[in-house]
């Protein structure tokens, strides 16, 4: 991948074909479609392996929200910005532990891949609650997706700008990351994002629907 160029394919044209992996869904519910075995990576390269899930809140929460996600998802950007900060008093109260996994779909591998590399180096080099952060950003900025934004983005949230372009281009994550999506495939993950609050599987859950899952997990 050059790192001094923006994606190949143009914004409209991306986002065309998310639209089109969601073809098929019940409106918007299904979220970007993206299962089966396409969207393993090349992990030829050096990989760092030991590398637990990002996650936030007590490891020792009566509830665990595990989030299969795509960067280049639309429905991930909605769901990481919008709907799981209605969970940010049960993560400080320590009643919700809140875990990342990286399912990038094949639609959207072209900058999926390398951003979840540069996160990951976020949280190797620097911490869970800055990948957190870093991740964000990415969200916020889904058009932008590119070595810029994942370089100005590790400024950001002051992480070693260097490491994490490095990582979007080498992906030293990559069977990390690969781990992620073949569990999620195990568990039924077909797109993103997949929520699981506890054993309930959730595919692109409103905020009611999902604040029913989390309330109700336990009872």
């Amino acid at each position: 991948m050059d790192g001094s160029r923006r994606p190949n394919v143009p914004v409209t044209s991306r986002r065309a074909l998310l639209a089109a992996a969601s073809a098929g869904a019940v409106g918007a519910v299904a979220g970007c479609l993206g299962g089966g075995n396409s969207g393993d990576g090349d992990c030829s390269g050096e990989q760092i392996t030991d590398l637990e899930s990002p996650a936030r809140g007590d490891s020792d929460a009566p509830v665990t929200v595990t989030v299969y996600s795509d960067f280049s998802c639309p429905h991930c950007a909605t769901f990481a910005l919008e709907k799981a900060p209605t969970l940010e008093d049960d993560i400080a109260d320590g009643r919700v532990r809140y875990v990342h996994r990286d399912f990038p779909i094949p639609v959207s591998e072209e900058w999926a891949r390398p951003a979840a590399n540069a996160a990951r180096a976020v949280q190797y080099h620097v911490d869970d609650a800055t990948f957190f952060e870093y991740t964000s950003r990415l969200y916020q900025n889904q058009q932008n997706l590119g070595t810029d934004l994942f370089g100005d983005a590790a400024d950001d949230v002051d992480a070693p700008r260097e490491d994490v372009v490095s990582a979007a281009e080498d992906q030293p994550f990559c069977e990390v990351i690969s781990d992620d999506r073949q569990e999620g495939l195990d568990r039924g993950v077909e797109g993103t994002p997949t929520v699981f609050v506890d054993g309930e599987m959730l595919v692109n859950p409103s905020v009611e629907d999902l604040r029913a899952a989390v309330d109700g997990a336990g009872e």
